[in-house]
């Protein structure tokens, strides 16, 4: 384990140890979620995929009325992301912020008003396993794909809903072709600063036609 400090706040959160790191493509859709919404209403969102929880604590710290609920099929990162939450609630307040070990494909809950996700970027048998499995599950689409999040997106009962989620330019076209079959579509298509060149990240805003 490892503390790291959140910029310009007197917070410090655990990360596993070369594991499950905090990426630019992370602190991008964390900071243009909270450039999206300049006002502290009463927003419910889900943060998929969450880890140890720092998008779900990022967005809390700007907005404290929001009710952030974060799952995660990986139950040690969930436990963390709890413990986490132990260490936010000193300097902030932790209220309408929930942690839960959960599976996107058995998740019930369709009230939210924004789902922001980091999946996995790669289909599997399409690029090389890591060798740890929680670096595994959250590559590649062992657990969870594309179409389960977009499928997931197209069941929540409000019609201004809007997700954000990142994938590398060459899930683009499947993302597109998912979308309008599902008679959404992408309103934003955001590239994500420091990208390789060779293999480039957009930050995707989906919402419903």
């Amino acid at each position: 384990m490892k503390s790291v400090s959140v910029p310009d706040t007197d917070f410090c959160f655990m990360q596993i140890e070369g594991s499950h790191q905090v990426t630019s493509d992370t602190a991008f859709l964390s900071d243009s979620v909270i450039k999206s919404y300049t006002e502290n209403n009463s927003l419910k969102a889900l943060d998929l995929g969450t880890g140890t929880g720092i998008i779900a604590f990022m967005l809390k710290m700007h907005f404290p009325n929001w009710q952030i609920d974060g799952i995660d099929i990986q139950e040690t990162l969930i436990n963390l992301a709890n413990h986490n939450m132990h260490l936010f609630d000193k300097s902030f307040d932790s209220k309408r912020l929930f942690f839960a070990h959960q599976d996107l494909k058995t998740f019930t809950v369709y009230d939210y008003d924004l789902v922001i996700a980091n999946p996995p970027y790669y289909k599997i048998n399409t690029a090389r396993l890591p060798a740890d499995n929680g670096k595994a599950i959250a590559r590649h689409e062992l657990t969870l794909n594309m179409e389960d999040i977009i499928s997931f997106f197209n069941k929540l009962t409000k019609q201004s809903a809007k997700l954000f989620i990142l994938y590398p330019d060459f899930r683009h076209k499947e993302l597109s072709s998912l979308v309008k079959h599902y008679k959404m579509q992408i309103t934003k298509q955001l590239l994500v600063p420091d990208s390789k060149p060779k293999n480039q990240t957009f930050l995707y805003e989906i919402t419903k036609c």
